[in-house]
């Protein structure tokens, strides 16, 4: 007779720390509803005993020998009754998973008396089910929570002070975790400058004096956080050195490390940053340890998107306030220094005009009136040219290609414009504020760009509009640029496009021209 049990569960923790869980027998009597008491080693030869309490049995003590014990791998011991009337035995297999490990328990149960011990046998499978579940909890336990690990931050304590004031521990405490979990040497969590580019790395533990804030990758640079930063899966790598995916020689994040990996911070599919884990040692990292960085990474993502926006979006919203006042001004300047002037003017004439008729001085008169129709043309063409900086009249009547083929005319400047615009009508949808952004970014190219040659192309594209200023200038440094509180023209942009759910890309640096690309839903 033959009785099989085999129950399987998922663990958050590492082949390791569950092994440490069920092995530790100290400590059963505190957690474990089913094997309250174990004495003994588990060691190959030790024999044990156990006491056991199945779900509404008698208390049970048996007495097994240890048979296998391969660490982080497999416990199984056997024990039996003399002339073969009932032998049991019991493995605890454990692999990792995409979750941490996988528990598996196997229970056989052989001999002449299985029959008779039948209700016996399972109440203890069911008692074992409960063990496992105690199990899980316990080993969860002793795999340091990532969320209890970092501070508990609100919603609102994720606001612009919120993350100034604890954004850096959060990140920091992470890499602690990861370092303490995995036993490597240096961790580090770069996140994405405001250029939605560059890679700067923000916290971390184990890094040369001076790293934080000056490690710097990008997409596509033979670093390992630039190889992250374009691919959804992680990369680990048992030698940064011989890896054909890279090409590091020289680069500050991977100086002094041989091995580790590599985990992109996403929020949605959009990148927000890596999350890296090196060692100095050659070593292969089981899929579980991969599967704990990522689930760090995640728990990152929020902060970093938190961070990121809100201290952007503070910054762009005074900036927008800023523009939008200076726009006023300047609209209220040109109004009283220039129209008002002119028909002030022109009152002043109309009164002389009345003068001269009424002492029937005609010549006077007629000079009075070309003057007041020369006037009136003046005040129609300013005014009209303002409405038209207001509101570009050609967007009416030619849509976004006219306006934009006219607009470099406007702006005293050269420069060429490509359109392939299919339908000649988005204006719900970003036709105005895809002619703003050319503007501005054409103006910021006629006063600091230098440049010979200036390129405009905006074209209907995968349900958007998308344009790209491109000039051969003398370039600059993106994110000093961006941080420049004196300069806040594209960030005001940037925020402008990210409240229609646009998009905006800066490539430039000093003595290589600039290239900006954006992109416009259509609705």
């Amino acid at each position: 007779m033959r009785r099989v049990l085999e129950h399987t569960i998922d663990i958050h923790a590492t082949p390791e720390q569950v092994w440490e869980a069920l092995t530790g027998f100290e400590a059963y009597d505190g957690w474990n509803p089913f094997m309250r008491r174990v004495a003994g080693a588990p060691e190959v030869g030790s024999r044990l005993r156990i006491e056991l309490s199945p779900p509404d049995g008698r208390r049970i003590v048996v007495s097994p020998s240890v048979v296998v014990a391969d660490p982080a791998r497999e416990l199984r011991w056997r024990g039996a009754l003399p002339l073969g009337l009932f032998t049991g035995e019991h493995a605890y297999l454990i692999t990792p998973a995409e979750s941490g490990a996988r528990l598996v328990h196997r229970g056989w149960y052989r001999g002449l008396l299985v029959r008779i011990f039948g209700s016996v046998i399972d109440r203890t499978g069911r008692g074992f089910e409960h063990m496992h579940r105690a199990l899980k909890e316990r080993a969860e336990e002793l795999s340091p929570p990532v969320i209890a690990a970092l501070p508990m931050l609100s919603s609102t304590e994720l606001g612009i002070r919120g993350f100034e004031a604890h954004g850096s521990t959060l990140l920091t405490e992470a890499a602690r975790v990861v370092a303490s979990v995995l036993g490597v040497e240096r961790v580090g969590v770069l996140g994405l400058a405001r250029d939605g580019e560059t890679l700067v790395l923000r916290a971390g533990v184990g890094w040369p004096a001076g790293g934080v804030g000056r490690v710097r990758a990008t997409a596509g640079d033979g670093t390992p956080a630039g190889y992250a930063l374009l691919h959804p899966e992680p990369l680990v790598t048992r030698d940064v050195a011989t890896d054909p995916r890279l090409r590091t020689l020289g680069a500050a994040e991977t100086a002094g490390i041989i091995g580790g990996m590599a985990v992109r911070i996403q929020d949605g599919g959009r990148p927000l940053g890596v999350l890296d884990a090196w060692t100095r040692t050659p070593r292969d990292f089981a899929s579980a340890e991969v599967a704990f960085v990522e689930a760090v990474a995640g728990v990152l993502a929020p902060a970093l998107a938190v961070g990121a926006s809100e201290a952007r979006g503070a910054a762009a919203v005074g900036a927008l306030l800023a523009a939008a006042e200076a726009e006023r001004v300047r609209v209220a300047t040109e109004l009283h220094d220039d129209t008002l002037q002119t028909l002030t003017a022109m009152r002043l004439t109309i009164d002389r005009l009345a003068a001269a008729w009424q002492r029937g001085d005609e010549a006077a008169a007629r000079q009075a009136v070309e003057g007041a129709r020369q006037m009136v043309s003046d005040a129609i063409d300013r005014t009209r040219r303002l409405a038209f900086e207001i509101v570009p009249p050609l967007l009416a009547e030619g849509g976004v290609s006219g306006a934009l083929r006219a607009l470099p005319e406007a702006l005293g400047m050269t420069a060429q414009v490509k359109t392939d615009v299919v339908t000649t009508r988005h204006a719900n949808s970003g036709e105005l504020l895809c002619y703003r952004a050319v503007e501005e970014l054409l103006r910021n190219a006629r006063d600091h760009a230098d440049a010979r040659r200036i390129r405009v192309e905006v074209n209907e594209h995968l349900g958007e509009l998308a344009g790209e200023v491109a000039d051969d200038g003398v370039g600059f440094d993106v994110t000093a640029v961006l941080d420049d509180p004196a300069r806040l023209g594209l960030l005001s942009l940037a925020q402008r496009l990210d409240s229609v759910g646009g998009r905006m890309t800066i490539q430039s640096s000093p003595g290589a021209g600039t290239r900006v690309r954006f992109g416009i839903p259509i609705r």
